[in-house]
């Protein structure tokens, strides 16, 4: 997250409780009063992760690792991209010198385009033809 994220995100939290005409006083309680819920909210968030565990919909020693190591709501998001990535043909094509080209594709829909990823074994990437995708190591 960038400086002028950040800060984007804080006027967005605290415009909800502060406004232009609040005197010095004013602002200082209602800032007091944001800090409060956003802890508040946290404090919750917190105790749940505590007290449930996520429902793993796929059995595999990976996900039930995860459930332990990560809040619900991260989660959820990880269980669901493992799942959207069994979704995918993977086909080796070639591997001139340090490099392996795959093809992939989404399965059960033939207008899905074909994409083609490059991995570079020397410099540990991975690229993909769409421009959409990359990644340097794990």
């Amino acid at each position: 997250m960038s400086s002028s994220q950040r800060a984007e995100s804080g006027h967005a939290f605290f415009k909800k409780f502060v406004s232009k005409g609040n005197s010095l006083v004013d602002f200082m309680i209602q800032f007091r009063r944001g800090l409060l819920h956003q802890r508040h909210e946290e404090l919750m968030a917190d105790h749940k992760d505590i007290i449930e565990t996520p429902k793993i919909r796929i059995n595999q020693n990976l996900l039930v690792q995860m459930a332990d190591t990560y809040t619900s709501k991260m989660y959820y998001i990880f269980e669901n991209e493992m799942c959207e990535c069994l979704n995918y043909r993977i086909q080796f094509v070639r591997e001139p010198d340090n490099h392996r080209v795959y093809q992939i594709q989404r399965k059960k829909i033939q207008s899905s385009k074909v994409r083609e990823l490059v991995y570079d074994k020397v410099l540990d990437f991975v690229s993909c033809g769409c421009k959409k995708f990359e990644s340097a190591g794990i």
